[in-house]
């Protein structure tokens, strides 16, 4: 019974999530092929720095919310209140920074304004309260929501004839994530009331801490590739071509990323009995790996064909480095199951150790190889760090003892 509520939630999360990644992937295979490398790797950094603004609002705060609503389902009016007072603060602190740091730069103006533009509508997508949904394992609203924020991003996306055209898909998402949150709230009114805050959420602050941390920690892992590129001079049109590339995996990342908000109140329930937990990880494996490893068997023999139909010609070139890219998809579906059964189980600390040495690995193979092989040291770098992570999740949770 168990281990069909992970798979309901999950294809439930899976099948919106899908939907709304083929959608974001169809507005950026639009932008590559209209605006040609070189400006797909301006915008794939500026989502990437997006990406780091959004994080640092989010924090830990979602899993601490589910960890305790799935197991009090009657604290989450009061921590919905606390969480929201804790993003709405970190919200208000990054904006100011990221104004700066765009200002400080120089870059031109179209891209400044896209990324405030994306960065503001990441914070608007983290204010919302999806982590109630996911402790209640009601997740249809959920991948609804996606699917309407990326809609509105394709639909931006169209717009673009010229590199200017980018602030078009900066002011969707922004309007996607506005709309998305406002269906948020309203779905949740019924557990958690209207938006209410509280600001004596020190608490779940500190115990959110190792959290954000590993939050991004995880980041950096998995998208620190495109910014040493950047810091290393590399030309935008190698970032366009590995974003390209990345993008390929990164779906089946998606997915996974929901296998594991999916599983983890069930983890949750388990703890804390180990072999009740070691059990669930086991089974969830078994589904996911295989999963993983036929992905990457057709992303290995038809890569070229896959690059060139989805981005055009020019992209053809990177077939060489998804054949090898791909690898990393049945290491992901492994510790996508490993590390929320660490996190259920109250060791968050370890986990983030683990994130921690992955991306010393990732950022030093980074530096050493970028200079001279170019995106394929950032490949052969992210393999590393991925074989690293994977080993260090499974042998924390072999060490697993009953509280």
């Amino acid at each position: 019974m168990q281990l069909s509520r992970i798979w309901r939630n999950f294809l439930t999360l899976s099948a919106g999530e899908t939907v709304a990644r083929l959608l974001h992937a169809m507005a950026f295979f639009v932008i590559a092929r209209r605006a040609g490398t070189e400006t797909f790797g301006e915008f794939g950094l500026a989502m990437t720095i997006a990406l780091y603004v959004s994080l640092l609002v989010q924090q830990g705060f979602d899993t601490v919310g589910v960890r305790a609503g799935a197991k009090d389902p009657s604290s989450m009016k009061q921590m919905a209140a606390r969480i929201l007072a804790l993003r709405i603060a970190s919200g208000l602190a990054v904006a100011f920074l990221l104004i700066t740091y765009t200002v400080a730069r120089n870059w031109s103006v179209s891209f400044k304004i896209t990324l405030v533009l994306l960065s503001f509508g990441a914070m608007i997508r983290q204010l919302s309260p999806r982590w109630v949904l996911l402790a209640i394992e009601t997740t249809y609203p959920i991948a609804l929501a996606n699917i309407i924020a990326q809609l509105a991003v394709l639909i931006s996306a169209l717009l673009v004839t010229k590199p200017e055209d980018l602030i078009w898909v900066g002011a969707g998402q922004l309007t996607g994530e506005l709309l998305c949150c406002a269906y948020i709230f309203r779905r949740v009114q019924p557990y958690v009331g209207w938006p209410s805050i509280s600001w004596d959420g020190a608490a779940i602050w500190r115990e959110s801490l190792p959290l954000t941390y590993t939050v991004i920690v995880g980041a950096l892992l998995f998208s620190f590739d495109v910014l040493a590129m950047d810091w290393l001079h590399r030309p935008m049109s190698e970032i366009g071509l590995y974003n390209a590339v990345y993008r390929c995996v990164n779906i089946f990342s998606m997915l996974l990323g929901s296998l594991q908000i999916s599983i983890l109140p069930l983890f949750a329930r388990a703890y804390p009995d180990r072999s009740k937990g070691i059990k669930l990880a086991w089974r969830a494996t078994r589904l996911s790996v295989p999963a993983g490893v036929a992905l990457a068997v057709i992303f290995t023999v038809f890569g070229g064909q896959i690059l060139t139909l989805l981005y055009g010609p020019s992209y053809g070139e990177g077939t060489r480095l998804l054949a090898y890219l791909t690898w990393v998809m049945p290491l992901a579906a492994l510790r996508g199951v490993l590390r929320p059964c660490l996190i259920a189980f109250q060791l968050q600390h370890v986990d983030a150790v683990n994130m921690s040495v992955a991306l010393a690995v990732n950022v030093v193979f980074d530096f050493l190889l970028i200079p001279e092989y170019g995106p394929m040291g950032c490949v052969i770098a992210t393999i590393l760090s991925e074989i690293t992570l994977t080993l260090l999740s499974a042998v924390a949770v072999r060490g697993i003892k009953n509280a």
